[in-house]
């Protein structure tokens, strides 16, 4: 799960926006941090391709859960 703030995504819900106060987006419509674990193991993609979502909160709260798991070395 991530979650971040995007102080550029914020709305005023009751405003002109009728009471919305979050929306729910395709993950490629928002950025997303750069994420890598220095003992992760390789794989092809960090990101996954499945077309998951994120919640974006009026106050520019983002929350993401992607479906995939990083695998790190413990021995390090």
């Amino acid at each position: 799960m991530m979650r971040w703030n995007d102080d550029m995504l914020k709305w005023n819900p009751s405003g002109e926006f009728g009471n919305i106060s979050f929306i729910n987006l395709p993950h490629q419509e928002v950025w997303k941090p750069d994420l890598a674990v220095y003992s992760a193991t390789p794989d092809k993609a960090l990101f996954p391709t499945a077309n998951n979502r994120v919640l974006l909160y009026h106050n520019g709260s983002v929350l993401w859960v992607p479906f995939f798991t990083i695998k790190a070395d413990a021995q390090c």
